[in-house]
């Protein structure tokens, strides 16, 4: 059980990318509409999605320069393994919104993922890789899915270290 006895979900949204107005071009470089959010429970009972386990990696980078310090985080990735009958139903959809997700929608990061599981709690994830195998001698289908956050887009120069050497770094 997960977050006060909810079940464990995966929200995936698509996005559209919007034209911008002449007028506004220079204030903002791009608009994206977010489609209807679609939730998918990782609950037994309820969609029959059994998740055998996962685990959180994060790890951040620290910059020190003499008293002042600049922290980071450089990666914040889950990894699920989940597992369901082959004729679910949820688990081919998810199968399914995943391919639209890789087929069109990675280069323009025109999705996110969203994951509340226990103790994890990710907005804004992007896919770094998606795993389907059937388990032998059964009829039950495994995925692993693993997410990363998206780090907010920077320049080197919004960094409070960006004159020192650790701007090299991309600090």
């Amino acid at each position: 059980m997960a977050l006060n006895g909810l079940a464990p979900i995966i929200i995936i949204t698509f996005f559209k990318e919007i034209e911008i107005p002449a007028f506004l071009k220079g204030f903002i470089n791009q608009t994206k509409i977010p489609f209807l959010p679609i939730p998918i429970y990782l609950d037994e009972n309820i969609t029959g999605i059994i998740v055998n386990d996962y685990d959180r990696d994060t790890t951040i980078d620290v910059m020190r320069d003499g008293v002042s310090s600049f922290e980071r985080v450089s990666a914040d990735v889950v990894n699920f393994k989940f597992q369901a009958l082959k004729s679910n139903i949820p688990m081919t959809a998810l199968s399914a919104f995943i391919d639209l997700i890789i087929k069109n929608n990675v280069e323009n990061k025109t999705y996110s993922i969203t994951i509340f599981y226990d103790n994890i709690f990710i907005i804004n994830a992007s896919l770094e890789s998606f795993t389907s195998n059937l388990i032998d001698g059964s009829n039950k289908r495994e995925i692993s899915i693993r997410v990363s956050n998206r780090p907010k887009e920077k320049t080197i120069a919004d960094s409070p270290l960006a004159n020192t050497a650790g701007s090299a770094l991309g600090f």
